[in-house]
């Protein structure tokens, strides 16, 4: 795997988040895909890093084929030994509420999937 830095601000800035929302059409409530630029930017100070190692695409399969099969552990943040500052990025687990790990996750994923804010 490739190791990448960013600065945080720019990371979080960089990389889209699809989220679901409802909308009432009159007759029923639709899911509707919304992408949207991460708001966890502002959490960080200008000058902290984010370090994130970037997998290979066979890497990439291997991981998909060894979680589907339960041959490892679930942890994207562990896998991709996502670090802020040096610091193990789960420790944020612990701090964040459940919105912003869900947020994290998904710009992890379109760091993966290489979808960015034009």
């Amino acid at each position: 795997m490739e190791k990448l830095d960013f600065k945080c601000v720019d990371f979080f800035n960089r990389y889209i988040v699809e989220e679901i929302v409802y909308k009432d059409d009159g007759e029923n409530i639709v899911p509707v895909k919304v992408f949207s630029r991460s708001t966890l930017g502002s959490k960080f100070k200008s000058d902290d890093v984010i370090s994130i190692n970037r997998p290979s695409f066979n890497e990439n399969i291997k991981y998909v084929r060894e979680k589907e099969e339960k041959i490892i552990d679930d942890d994207i943040f562990k896998w991709l030994d996502v670090r802020i500052n040096g610091t193990l990025a789960v420790s944020l687990l612990d701090e964040w509420s459940t919105k912003d790990i869900n947020e994290f996750a998904q710009v992890i994923k379109s760091f993966l999937l290489e979808r960015r804010i034009m």
